[in-house]
């Protein structure tokens, strides 16, 4: 039997999101964990946060999701929730494990490269009269975006994946309706046969934050809540809870590259204080790995942000039906997106 199991499970974690490393740097690594297991009474070691910020691994291309690995306790599994019964609760353990972790340092002139999926449901009304045919079809996505400000460089999208009608019978009217939902479409920008539009001017904020943006949003949750009301979006279709809640979605999201240790457990223990906000169990993200559902519901609709009870880091979103709509019960997902990010050191580059 291995002597220290949790070096194995860091090491795997590590292999499996970063470039390929070589012999020495991965027994670099597990010096390193050693060294910190040592450190500890043996009672203590298997709630050990291990974090994998050396020279080592410094000049490689690194997760963006987290930026740093945990080796759970003893009393979580990797995959398992953890066993708590509120969402204040939940979002609180989030807060304390991503606020254990350290960062590991974005090398200079790297980029965020995003590859994310989306199954989402379309309607049409192109048959006579108002009856609206649903078809789900799937995304396949992929952005490289500068990690001093995540502009994006180049997006590379398939659209119109295993499309499927989403009530039988209904293939036939679909196709007569002479509409394309069963094609399929590979759009890359900028387009490499066109002349490329002159850059625009960045609008520096949550959508595109720079390093010194988000180390400008304070990390108490109270505060970093006012200063995320005062930039949500204003309009009559949500509520400004709502908006909020979304701009958070919005952040841990695609700015999870950027984000500071502190400032994820400040977005945490912010959204636990949002009006409404739940927690929906036994959710998986499209990959089919477990994931904690931060939930708010409004306008019959349930918005979700599904986090890795395992790394602590947002792994994907849903919308789901809570009352039926536009001719769909109750339950239906309206989408559901899952996605990884990772340091690269060029625009192209996946590894």
């Amino acid at each position: 039997m291995q002597k220290h199991p949790e070096v194995q499970e860091v090491i795997d974690t590590y292999d499996s999101v970063l470039p390929v490393a070589s012999a020495e740097q991965l027994s670099a690594v597990r010096r390193q964990v050693l060294a910190r297991l040592d450190e500890r009474p043996t009672a203590a070691r298997r709630r050990l946060r291990v974090s994998l910020a050396t020279t080592a691994v410094g000049a490689l291309a690194v997760t963006a999701a987290v930026a740093a690995f945990i080796v759970p306790g003893a009393d979580v599994r990797p995959g398992d929730a953890p066993a708590m019964t509120t969402v204040v609760a939940t979002l609180d353990q989030l807060a304390v494990r991503s606020a254990d972790a350290r960062a590991l340092p974005v090398p200079a002139g790297a980029f965020v490269y995003t590859r994310g999926r989306e199954v989402s449901l379309t309607a049409t009304s192109a048959i006579t009269g108002a009856e609206a045919l649903w078809y789900r079809s799937e995304t396949v996505r992929e952005s490289w975006a500068s990690s001093t400000g995540l502009e994006p460089r180049r997006i590379v999208m398939t659209r119109g994946l295993n499309a499927v009608p989403l009530r039988a019978g209904d293939a036939a009217k679909l196709d007569a309706s002479g509409l394309p939902w069963r094609r399929v479409q590979k759009v890359t920008l900028p387009d490499a046969t066109k002349a490329a539009p002159a850059p625009a001017a960045q609008q520096v904020g949550v959508t595109e934050p720079t390093p010194a943006y988000l180390a400008s949003l304070p990390t108490q949750p109270d505060r970093l809540l006012d200063a995320l009301r005062r930039v949500a979006p204003t309009n009559t279709k949500w509520s400004a809870e709502q908006n909020v809640f979304q701009l958070v979605a919005v952040l841990v999201s695609s700015g999870d590259a950027l984000l500071s240790p502190e400032l994820r457990a400040g977005l945490y223990r912010a959204l636990a204080k949002l009006p409404g906000v739940e927690q929906v169990a036994g959710q998986l993200d499209l990959a089919g790995r477990p994931a904690l559902a931060i939930a708010r519901t409004e306008g019959g609709v349930r918005e979700e942000i599904l986090i890795s009870p395992r790394t602590s880091r947002v792994v994907g979103t849903k919308q789901v039906l809570v009352t039926a709509q536009d001719g769909l019960p109750a339950g239906t997902v309206l989408s559901r997106t899952t996605f990884d990010q990772k340091l690269v050191a060029s625009v192209g580059a996946i590894r």
